[in-house]
């Protein structure tokens, strides 16, 4: 796998509450973190990169049943979005 490709996560939280920070707010939530990086079987390739195409800086969105996501990223290092990518199935396969 390029280090340039786009990849998600896959990390399940079922259950968890994760308090929202809003701008400007002076408390610091105290948020776990998990590094699933070496965890490669939970690891989706949406867009394999090369060496001179950079593919990152991906925004997600779950819908509400569940199941829907949605992804856009940059090709190129902050460039214009562009691509999109759909999943049926909460991120495990794209299209």
């Amino acid at each position: 796998m390029s280090w340039n490709s786009l990849v998600v996560c896959i990390l399940s939280c079922a259950g968890t509450q994760i308090p929202l920070v809003l701008a400007g707010a002076q408390a610091k939530p105290d948020l776990p973190t998990v590094d699933i990086s070496g965890e490669t079987n939970r690891h989706v390739i949406i867009a394999p990169g090369s060496e001179s195409v950079y593919q990152g800086h991906p925004t997600t969105l779950l819908m509400p049943d569940g199941k829907t996501m949605y992804a856009v990223w940059t090709i190129g290092h902050g460039g214009p979005n562009g691509p999109v990518s759909r999943s049926d199935d909460s991120g495990l396969t794209w299209k």
